[in-house]
Parts: structure tokens; sequence; C-alpha cells
């Protein structure tokens, strides 16, 4: 198993529930800096692979559109996951 200090810095952490570890040396403010950041790459992500499965589609490739369309499906779920997590940490801040 990897150490949570691995864990915890891993590019893909957050996404599967990883960034709310403690006593890491990370401030709660930092961490819902880092998770306002991540959740606009991945929402960015996206909408990025959204358009070029339109695309795709427009040129009738649909096996390539179909997987980009996928991706961004996975991005949007992982986005949607940060967001909770980032409105879980503003509700544990303003508790205390």
């Amino acid at each position: 198993m990897l150490p949570p200090e691995t864990i915890a810095t891993s590019p893909n952490a957050s996404a599967i529930g990883f960034s709310n570890l403690e006593g890491h040396g990370r401030s709660r403010n930092n961490q819902m800096e880092e998770l306002k950041a991540q959740i606009k790459k991945e929402s960015s992500r996206a909408a990025k692979l959204s358009k070029e499965a339109l695309a795709a589609f427009t040129t009738r490739d649909f096996v390539t559109g179909k997987a980009l369309m996928q991706q961004a499906a996975n991005a949007g779920r992982n986005c949607q996951n940060l967001i909770e997590q980032y409105q879980q940490t503003c509700g544990e801040l303003s508790k205390g």
C-alpha cells in the first residue's frame, strides 16, 4: 500500500477521495485553493473533450466521438466529486 503522502499528492488524489487527508502539512485554505484549481481544470477538460467529440460526430467519426464523449462524461463526474469535496470543506470551515 502507498503511504498517505504519496496518495495525497497523486494527480488523481482528489478524484478518488484522498485530498481530504488530515495532518500532512496542508492548511484548509491551501486545500480549498487546490480544490478550486482542480475543479477549474477538470471542468475545462470536460468542455474541451465534449467539443472534440461533437467535432468528431460532425465528421461522422462515431468511434472517436463516442470515446471522447465518454472521457468528457468521466471528467464531468470527477468535477462533480471535486465540487462535493469543496462544499464539504466549506461546511467544515464554517462549523469551526
